[in-house]
């Protein structure tokens, strides 16, 4: 192996840790900016990740890719994709909410952006494929490309699909996790990502399917399992480890969770979370017959 300074402009391969992405840059520049993966890093929004996961899935069948991409320098404009593939240049937007209605900005002052954009495009012979991600959520924004030129560029298959959506949203799910394992509720979570609280239901949920965090493992050295329908008493604190109340089964935490908060759980990670400790929804669960805030 060999050793370079932290200021060599030698370029190497680098593969990020969360998505697994491969790409080459200065180990200078990489000094310089720790490592912001283009494509799954924290201040890429969640249907650019989408778009990009795509082109790394594809990009031995393209001439050329990049991202923030400006094609008139005067202008200033910068559209999320573009590459080129059989000598056709092309344009990617993942358009927003605010591309429909208003948001953060007034829904003419972005409609006359789009329209400049795409008269910019046209001009410069660039064919534009716009993506509508309004709705945030995986599943709508994969029907949005399946209807668009990028599914008969690239023909996605289900699986590929699949694929793409676990990468993209792995560290969002990572994000949520962090937060959670801190004590802050679902809210809370939600509105530092820019979703819904059940989404961050969802993703504390899928947080172990998908590997993003350690499985919760007993004292056995395996996972939970048997009987959750049992009678078993398990009091119920609040975040500030208030005590809220007794339930006479596990079974019932998860109806309530669903009846109260609108949120699927799962009763396996409950029982796991009265023998770890660990704040789970944003509160705290123990077995009665073991409750450390109880005094014998």
């Amino acid at each position: 192996a060999k050793n370079y300074s932290y200021g060599s402009n030698k370029i190497v391969e680098f593969i990020c840790p969360d998505c697994g992405a491969k790409f080459k840059k200065k180990i200078k520049d990489f000094m310089d900016s720790r490592f912001p993966c283009q494509f799954c890093a924290d201040g890429v929004s969640f249907p650019n990740k989408i778009l990009r996961q795509i082109i790394l899935k594809f990009q031995n069948k393209l001439d050329e890719y990049d991202f923030e991409y400006r094609i008139e320098k005067e202008s200033g404009k910068r559209y999320d994709g573009y590459f080129k593939y059989k000598g056709q240049k092309y344009l990617v937007e993942m358009n927003g909410e605010q591309h429909y209605k208003d948001a953060w900005t007034s829904y003419k002052t972005q409609k006359e952006n789009d329209i400049f954009k795409k008269e910019l495009a046209q001009k410069l012979n660039y064919n534009l494929i716009t993506i509508d991600c309004s709705s945030g959520d995986f599943e709508n924004i994969k029907q949005q490309i399946r209807n668009s030129k990028l599914q008969y560029i690239f023909k996605i298959t289900e699986e590929e699909y699949l694929e793409i959506g676990k990468k993209a949203e792995r560290t969002l799910i990572k994000q949520s996790w962090d937060m959670y394992l801190q004590g802050e509720k679902y809210k809370e979570i939600a509105d530092k990502l820019g979703v819904n609280r059940i989404t961050v239901g969802n993703y504390i949920i899928r947080g172990e399917d998908l590997g993003v965090i350690p499985k919760l493992i007993t004292a056995s050295g395996h996972r939970t399992g048997g009987n959750l329908n049992r009678r078993v008493r398990v009091n119920m604190y609040d975040s500030k480890k208030n005590f809220v109340c007794t339930f006479d089964k596990i079974i019932e935490i998860e109806k309530w969770f669903k009846e109260e908060m609108g949120l699927i759980t799962k009763n396996v990670y409950i029982s796991n979370h009265c023998k770890n400790g660990l704040p789970y929804h944003g509160y705290y669960f123990y077995f009665a017959d073991s409750d450390p805030n109880i005094q014998k």
